[in-house]
């Protein structure tokens, strides 16, 4: 197969960079600054574009394999569902795929709870603060994953192209008010933060934190696989995670400075306003 096969009812390049960003940025955005609180800001900042350095490469990887893939094996030149478990049985043979599909099926339930938990927790506060009522935790799991259930019966990446679009402007109005909202608290807060010392072991803990906020490989090669030209997967991957990084140090640099210390684990119950 020419590696400039085209897939005409495929996702452009710019549509696909934007999926990446909607399904990696979010549950970081408000995790981040309380993981740069034991780090401290230079060492923050850097591990922040250290981990989106490492976290593109291994997405140029995971893009090369799955072009060498298609050109291998026609068959995988169509629709196909479990592309990890795929590359894993061409690599290895079948037990490896099994391997592959059970670690996938682990790691994607355990990022699904943690989101789900934050997303309830979000609920609650945002009742509780501009209605002033009280839905208990449990419940709004509950509701939360109902909410979320329609969303995962389509049957790829580009069927649902318009949660990207809810995605992409719900995350840049909250990069937005959660930077305005920590500025308009620095007069105040500063007069009273402050910056714990840094703890090497802490530091390494909230190394996992940032490593996990830039995680979505798990849907990288079936998001390539619906592109109009899945060879230039990489320069979505690239603009993707320079968007993501441009989102995370803003919010990760003004939660830690302005809050300090008193971050619970979101920054959005710091912000007074």
């Amino acid at each position: 197969m020419d590696q400039r096969h085209i897939n005409e009812k495929g996702m452009s390049m710019l549509v696909t960079a934007l999926f990446i960003v909607g399904e990696t940025a979010g549950g970081g955005l408000i995790a981040l600054p309380t993981a740069i609180l034991s780090t401290g800001a230079l060492t923050g900042a850097f591990l922040l574009l250290m981990a989106a350095l490492i976290c593109t490469y291994t997405g140029f990887l995971l893009a090369e394999n799955w072009t060498i893939l298609q050109e291998l094996y026609p068959e995988y030149r169509d629709h196909c569902r479990k592309p990890y478990p795929a590359m894993g049985l061409r690599a290895v043979g079948p037990k490896f795929a099994h391997f592959v599909s059970a670690i996938l099926q682990v790691t994607q339930f355990g990022t699904a709870v943690v989101f789900v938990l934050l997303a309830a927790k979000n609920g609650e506060n945002m009742l509780n603060a501009n209605f002033d009522t009280h839905v208990s935790f449990c419940f709004m799991i509950i509701v939360v994953s109902l909410l979320v259930f329609p969303f995962t019966l389509p049957k790829s990446p580009k069927d649902f192209w318009y949660a990207v679009v809810a995605a992409m402007v719900t995350t840049t109005v909250s990069v937005i008010l959660i930077i305005v909202g920590a500025w308009k608290d620095y007069e105040v807060c500063q007069k009273e933060v402050f910056y714990p010392p840094i703890n090497v072991q802490k530091t390494l803990m909230s190394f996992g934190t940032i490593m996990f906020s830039y995680g979505g490989h798990c849907a990288f090669p079936t998001i390539q696989h619906d592109m109009k030209k899945p060879h230039q997967f990489s320069k979505s991957v690239s603009i993707a995670f320079l968007v993501v990084f441009i989102f995370y140090l803003p919010v990760s640099m003004s939660g830690y400075l302005v809050y300090g210390s008193s971050l619970s684990d979101s920054i959005i119950p710091s912000i007074q306003d």
